[in-house]
């Protein structure tokens, strides 16, 4: 699929093309945006940010404020995939800054920038933890493998593993340990 796709993004990034450049880097915007979009999808998440970052270029060569904030949001979560969450914060902040001053609050590109940006009346991530979650952070402070976890909680490896991308994303770290500290810092373990 990957070399599918970028067979189609070689075809698409060619200037002689096009009538101008300005339906150049529209149409070779759009392009890298999916390709992006496609390789996120795929968790190819280093090629990912090229080709949103090339995205984002091609919209501001194009003069679109409006364009360049889907790339940045797709880049925010391609960042927050790969546990780069201040990285993912940063870029969602500046880009909103960028779409409120150039189309306003109340635009498409707008509101869905307002979307990935952390909201105060929202609850913690941690406070949505299910209590399957919680019994496996507890669990995680004795230092167990998978197979031994597992075993504690008679569900399947692969259960477990499920559980455990979907603790560390709520929390917002990339291994048990961050994960029995950040519980620890919020009370969460005694």
């Amino acid at each position: 699929m990957s070399s599918r796709i970028a067979q189609w993004l070689a075809r698409w990034d060619q200037p002689g093309l096009y009538e101008d450049a300005s339906e150049y880097h529209f149409e070779t915007a759009v392009a890298y945006l999916v390709h992006g979009f496609c390789c996120k999808c795929i968790s190819d998440f280093e090629q990912a940010g090229r080709s949103l970052l090339a995205s984002v270029s091609h919209y501001d060569a194009y003069g679109s404020p409006y364009g360049k904030a889907w790339p940045r949001a797709i880049l925010a979560v391609n960042y927050a995939k790969q546990g780069a969450h201040h990285e993912a914060r940063s870029l969602t902040q500046t880009a909103l800054e960028e779409v409120q001053q150039t189309l306003g609050s109340h635009s498409h590109a707008g509101f869905m920038l307002s979307a990935l940006q952390p909201d105060g009346a929202a609850p913690a991530l941690y406070e949505t933890l299910t209590g399957k979650e919680l019994e496996i952070i507890g669990l995680l402070q004795q230092g167990l493998d998978n197979k031994n976890l597992a075993a504690a909680l008679a569900i399947s490896e692969g259960t477990l593993k499920w559980h455990l991308h979907n603790i560390f994303g709520k929390l917002q770290v990339r291994n048990r340990t961050q994960a029995v500290q950040v519980s620890r810092q919020h009370g969460l373990l005694q």
